[in-house]
């Protein structure tokens, strides 16, 4: 049986009918969504099919404090796409088991969870500088280091990424991205004609004797004019600047087509390829729903709640805020003559 882990390492155990096992948590959460707490009950069962038979009938008891229990006790990313207890089975079945290892089909389709996308990863190397000539450099654009400004590199990741839905920088905090960007051994180069942002270019040589060019991208408007080839020279030139042994890349279907060929024609080499797995930012809120047009969104978003602390900061804030209601004279009852 071949197992590929799906964002997280592959620890799981198979039965005899190929069910996944993941023990006392696995029981526990289930107990817990149907029942609304995780001690054992009379009759339940272990099985999945003793689940299964019971799932009808607790389909509409089932309590929204148990739902959140269970998603507390799973780690689910996007909790919106757990309602019922339905989606407690599945998601027990799909993203629980995808996070831990799922069965890859290596001769035929593999089926996703909602709320997935997946892309074919091809890794490339260089083991030397290439002799291709230099790019000129195109009139009025200049490279700028970017040195901890976390919403400039923001807002230009945005703007490269999102028609193809990059999310690696967008689902992490602005303290981890900066930490990254502002690590003395990462070299993130801005390309700009003095007004505007045109260009991405992130070198990190943080692995001793490599390079990785960790990101490479351009707006929408500059691409077609020449200005990839300058960048790209300028990213193996300053690569080999260091005292490096090996400059790699890697890119995906989720990228620009034109990605992989140009990456080949300027002298990276490929070497590996592998299947990624991940829950779409989109339903997660850390991207716009309208962004990556190509790859349809399947699931619901998540619809973030406010906490009930800032629920109750609010209510105070407009009561101290709400001029007080006069108060109106009684009148007084005159006797009739």
């Amino acid at each position: 049986m071949l197992l590929a882990s799906l964002g997280g390492r592959v620890v799981v155990r198979l039965t005899r009918s190929g069910i996944p096992r993941l023990g006392m948590m696995r029981r526990r959460i289930l107990r817990v969504a149907i029942h609304g707490h995780g001690k054992r009950h009379r009759g339940m069962g272990k099985t999945r099919q003793g689940i299964d038979e019971r799932q009808h009938h607790h389909e509409g008891v089932c309590a929204p404090s148990a739902i959140q229990r269970f998603v507390r006790l799973a780690h689910c990313p996007c909790p919106a796409l757990v309602t019922s207890v339905k989606h407690v089975l599945e998601y027990t079945d799909g993203q629980i088991m995808a996070k831990v290892a799922v069965h890859l089909n290596l001769d035929g389709y593999t089926d996703l969870p909602l709320g997935k996308v997946a892309s074919i990863v091809t890794y490339l190397e260089m083991r030397e500088r290439p002799r291709l000539a230099r790019a000129a450099k195109p009139e009025g654009l200049s490279l700028e280091r970017l040195k901890g400004d976390v919403e400039r590199y923001r807002a230009l990741f945005n703007r490269i990424g999102e028609p193809w839905l990059w999310f690696g920088r967008a689902v992490i905090s602005d303290a981890a991205l900066l930490a990254i960007i502002g690590h003395p051994k990462v070299e993130a180069y801005v390309l700009t004609d003095g007004a505007r942002d045109l260009g991405l270019l992130e070198l990190d040589f943080r692995k001793k004797g490599e390079a990785e060019l960790a990101y490479f991208g351009l707006v929408p408007e500059a691409v077609g004019k020449g200005v990839g080839r300058f960048m790209m020279s300028e990213a193996i030139r300053r690569a080999y600047a260091k005292d490096i042994k090996r400059f790699f890349v890697h890119t995906c279907t989720l990228d620009s087509p034109s990605a992989l060929p140009f990456y080949i024609r300027s002298g990276f080499k490929p070497y590996k390829r592998a299947v990624e797995v991940a829950d779409d930012p989109r339903l997660c809120g850390f991207l716009p729903l309208d962004v990556g047009p190509l790859v349809p969104i399947l699931g619901k978003p998540q619809v973030k709640k406010a906490s009930t602390k800032k629920v109750a900061a609010k209510k105070a804030a407009t009561k101290k805020a709400r001029p007080a209601a006069r108060l109106s004279k009684p009148r007084l009852k005159t006797k009739s003559a």
